[in-house]
């Protein structure tokens, strides 16, 4: 279980804020919440009129699944009627929780607080988020229902022995995520795969036909309701079409945004992740310098005065190290008379000009 702490308090504080409270400030000083924006306007039309008449339909707009959604909304419709600003709001929260999957789910796999809280704050603040999350549409709710059921899947998994209820519960909720947008059925079969390994290496046949018992009437269930959404008044088809240039074009090109997009914002988790182990203190790093070592110091800008100040600082100083380098910048300690007062052999490639 996650313990109570002051970093996971803080961390949790953190994506509420950052997930939350800001998304709906910008939406509401904005004048964006309250108004429809996106395929929301044809969302929250069916939500308003199944609610009002019982009458379903998808206006030769729906795409997506959208039964999840609208089962989730209903109750604040019936409560405050036409009320699109409650309706976003709710959407806002239910994303917030999805994003304190997203750190809790870190921290159950290892992951630090501070790092945990970077990958989901990383999604709570891309401009994808911050405009969906406020609105009425499919992707955040979604997002939040597959990322509850893995959450929990990965604690029924951990568990010993491995908890076959809290499976079916995560197999529960990622069908429901299916029924918000069907593009969540990887999740559910991730799921699936990853309880299957788990039983199977746990030699219990029992719980693994109790898994793939679940997992077909997951199966039934969708294939039973896609059958019904066919059948839906004004629906757009699901069934995939043969592919023009245009329509590769337009993925060619939106993907290719998309990446770039990704690429800015996931560049400073990669680059932490990447030198993660080697991420230390100018002192630690001055320790490391060996007698006979030459060092070379950077140049100009690329000066690193304070590497250079912990080697001179250091306690037990290497003998015969020789510090190399060319024009630097303020690298060399000198006292109040201009005289350098360094402990080190320097050899300088610079002369004068």
């Amino acid at each position: 279980m996650l313990r109570r702490s002051a970093p996971g308090v803080a961390a949790s504080l953190g994506v509420i804020v950052f997930g939350l409270i800001i998304p709906l400030w910008i939406a509401r000083s904005h004048g964006a919440l309250g108004g429809a924006r996106g395929d929301d306007w044809s969302y929250l039309v069916t939500l308003f009129r199944w609610v009002d008449t019982g009458r379903m339909e998808f206006n030769n707009w729906v795409t997506m699944s959208l039964l999840g959604q609208l089962w989730l909304a209903a109750p604040v419709a019936v409560i405050w009627g036409h009320a699109t600003t409650i309706v976003q709001t709710q959407t806002a929260i239910v994303g917030a929780i999805g994003l304190l999957c997203v750190l809790w789910l870190g921290r159950r796999l290892g992951v630090s607080w501070p790092l945990a809280a970077l990958a989901s704050i990383t999604i709570a603040v891309s401009p994808l988020w911050m405009v969906l999350s406020t609105t009425y549409m499919t992707d955040v709710p979604s997002f939040t229902f597959s990322l509850v059921a893995l959450l929990l899947a990965t604690i029924a998994l951990q568990r010993n022995p491995i908890s076959i209820p809290l499976l079916l519960v995560a197999i529960a909720l990622a069908t429901y995520s299916v029924l918000i947008r069907q593009y969540a059925i990887v999740p559910l079969i991730a799921i699936m795969i990853a309880g299957l390994l788990g039983t199977r290496a746990a030699k219990r046949r029992g719980a693994t036909l109790a898994l793939v018992i679940g997992f077909v009437v997951s199966l039934l269930a969708l294939v039973v309701f896609f059958i019904w959404w066919l059948q839906v008044p004004d629906a757009k088809s699901i069934t995939p079409s043969i592919p023009n240039a245009h329509h590769l074009r337009t993925t060619f090109l939106k993907a290719a945004g998309f990446a770039r997009l990704a690429g800015l914002l996931l560049a400073p988790i990669v680059i932490y992740l990447g030198h993660a182990e080697k991420v230390t203190t100018a002192a630690l790093a001055a320790a490391e310098v060996r007698p006979g070592d030459h060092v070379f110091v950077g140049t100009a800008c690329a000066t690193p005065r304070a590497l250079v100040a912990a080697l001179e600082q250091l306690d037990l100083r290497p003998a015969d190290v020789e510090l190399v380098h060319f024009l630097t910048d303020h690298a060399v300690p000198h006292n109040t008379q201009g005289e350098a007062t360094t402990h080190f052999r320097h050899r300088s490639f610079f002369v004068g000009a």
